[in-house]
Protein backbone atom coordinates (compact mmCIF):
# COMPACT_ATOMS: atom_id res chain seq x y z
CA UNK A 1 0.00 0.00 0.00
CA UNK A 2 1.93 3.14 -0.82
CA UNK A 3 2.33 6.05 1.91
CA UNK A 4 -0.65 8.33 0.44
CA UNK A 5 -3.06 5.99 0.72
CA UNK A 6 -2.12 5.00 4.29
CA UNK A 7 -1.91 8.45 5.42
CA UNK A 8 -5.32 9.52 3.85
CA UNK A 9 -6.78 6.10 5.59
CA UNK A 10 -5.60 7.48 8.76
CA UNK A 11 -6.40 10.91 8.26
CA UNK A 12 -10.28 9.66 7.40
CA UNK A 13 -10.13 7.97 10.34
CA UNK A 14 -8.48 10.67 12.97
CA UNK A 15 -11.46 12.86 11.34
CA UNK A 16 -13.94 9.96 12.10
CA UNK A 17 -13.07 10.01 15.60
CA UNK A 18 -12.96 13.97 16.08
CA UNK A 19 -16.61 14.26 14.88
CA UNK A 20 -17.81 11.43 17.24
CA UNK A 21 -16.24 13.05 20.15
CA UNK A 22 -18.25 16.21 18.76
CA UNK A 23 -21.11 15.13 18.68
CA UNK A 24 -21.55 13.15 22.31
CA UNK A 25 -20.74 16.83 23.60
CA UNK A 26 -23.20 18.55 21.74
CA UNK A 27 -25.99 16.90 23.56
CA UNK A 28 -29.40 18.68 23.46
CA UNK A 29 -29.22 19.02 27.28
CA UNK A 30 -28.91 22.18 28.93
CA UNK A 31 -26.24 21.12 32.50
CA UNK A 32 -26.87 24.95 33.91
CA UNK A 33 -30.60 24.41 33.62
CA UNK A 34 -31.13 20.85 34.81
CA UNK A 35 -28.46 21.81 37.76
CA UNK A 36 -30.62 24.72 39.12
CA UNK A 37 -33.46 22.89 38.69
CA UNK A 38 -32.21 19.58 40.53
CA UNK A 39 -30.98 22.31 43.11
CA UNK A 40 -34.19 23.94 43.38
CA UNK A 41 -35.96 20.23 43.97
CA UNK A 42 -33.38 19.55 46.79
CA UNK A 43 -34.01 22.51 48.51
CA UNK A 44 -37.95 22.11 47.94
CA UNK A 45 -37.71 18.61 49.34
CA UNK A 46 -35.84 19.97 52.92
CA UNK A 47 -38.20 22.37 53.33
CA UNK A 48 -41.73 20.29 54.87
CA UNK A 49 -43.27 16.76 54.11
CA UNK A 50 -45.36 18.97 51.00
CA UNK A 51 -41.98 20.20 50.11
CA UNK A 52 -40.70 16.72 49.79
CA UNK A 53 -44.00 15.59 48.15
CA UNK A 54 -43.81 18.28 45.85
CA UNK A 55 -40.44 17.89 45.40
CA UNK A 56 -40.94 14.55 44.14
CA UNK A 57 -43.35 16.39 41.59
CA UNK A 58 -41.28 18.56 39.69
CA UNK A 59 -38.37 16.04 39.49
CA UNK A 60 -40.89 13.65 37.74
CA UNK A 61 -41.16 17.13 35.54
CA UNK A 62 -37.43 17.86 35.24
CA UNK A 63 -36.87 14.12 34.24
CA UNK A 64 -39.65 14.00 31.67
CA UNK A 65 -38.42 17.00 29.91
CA UNK A 66 -34.56 15.41 29.59
CA UNK A 67 -36.64 12.70 27.64
CA UNK A 68 -38.39 15.06 25.45
CA UNK A 69 -35.18 17.25 24.83
CA UNK A 70 -33.41 14.05 24.26
CA UNK A 71 -36.41 12.90 21.92
CA UNK A 72 -37.41 9.89 23.50
CA UNK A 73 -40.48 8.84 21.39
CA UNK A 74 -44.00 8.38 23.65
CA UNK A 75 -46.85 10.44 24.23
CA UNK A 76 -46.97 10.42 27.62
CA UNK A 77 -44.28 10.16 30.29
CA UNK A 78 -44.84 6.22 31.35
CA UNK A 79 -44.32 5.88 27.24
CA UNK A 80 -40.95 8.01 27.20
CA UNK A 81 -39.91 6.25 29.87
CA UNK A 82 -40.49 2.52 28.13
CA UNK A 83 -38.51 3.77 25.27
CA UNK A 84 -35.93 5.35 27.33
CA UNK A 85 -35.26 2.10 29.17
CA UNK A 86 -31.95 1.05 28.19
CA UNK A 87 -30.62 4.02 28.97
CA UNK A 88 -32.33 4.89 32.42
CA UNK A 89 -30.49 2.21 34.62
CA UNK A 90 -32.07 1.35 37.88
CA UNK A 91 -35.58 1.37 35.49
CA UNK A 92 -37.69 -0.32 38.44
CA UNK A 93 -36.63 2.40 40.97
CA UNK A 94 -37.69 5.42 38.09
CA UNK A 95 -40.72 3.57 37.54
CA UNK A 96 -41.81 3.84 41.47
CA UNK A 97 -40.77 7.09 41.72
CA UNK A 98 -43.16 8.04 38.44
CA UNK A 99 -46.01 5.65 40.13
CA UNK A 100 -45.26 7.70 43.36
CA UNK A 101 -45.75 10.75 41.74
CA UNK A 102 -49.02 10.01 40.09
CA UNK A 103 -50.60 8.96 43.85
CA UNK A 104 -49.28 12.28 45.09
CA UNK A 105 -50.87 14.18 42.10
CA UNK A 106 -54.30 12.00 41.92
CA UNK A 107 -54.53 10.99 45.97
CA UNK A 108 -54.50 11.82 48.65
CA UNK A 109 -51.21 9.95 50.14
CA UNK A 110 -48.61 11.11 52.59
CA UNK A 111 -45.78 8.99 51.96
CA UNK A 112 -43.18 8.20 54.77
CA UNK A 113 -40.09 10.90 54.42
CA UNK A 114 -37.54 7.68 53.19
CA UNK A 115 -39.91 6.92 50.77
CA UNK A 116 -39.86 10.57 49.03
CA UNK A 117 -36.12 10.42 49.36
CA UNK A 118 -35.67 7.02 47.49
CA UNK A 119 -37.70 8.54 44.88
CA UNK A 120 -36.05 11.51 44.25
CA UNK A 121 -32.23 9.14 44.36
CA UNK A 122 -33.75 7.51 41.74
CA UNK A 123 -34.90 10.69 39.37
CA UNK A 124 -31.42 12.32 40.19
CA UNK A 125 -29.68 9.12 39.25
CA UNK A 126 -31.92 8.54 35.88
CA UNK A 127 -31.09 12.45 35.28
CA UNK A 128 -27.44 11.33 35.83
CA UNK A 129 -27.30 8.90 33.68
CA UNK A 130 -28.90 10.86 31.40
CA UNK A 131 -26.09 13.14 30.95
CA UNK A 132 -28.79 15.71 32.41
CA UNK A 133 -26.62 16.69 35.71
Amino acid sequence: MPIELIAILAGAVLLLVLINLNQRRMSPLDPKYYAKKWGDVKVLSRTSAAGGRLAVIEADKLLDRSLKDLRFAGETMADRLKTAKPSLGNVDAVWDAHRLRNRLVHEDVHPKPAKLRSSLKAYEAALRKLGAL
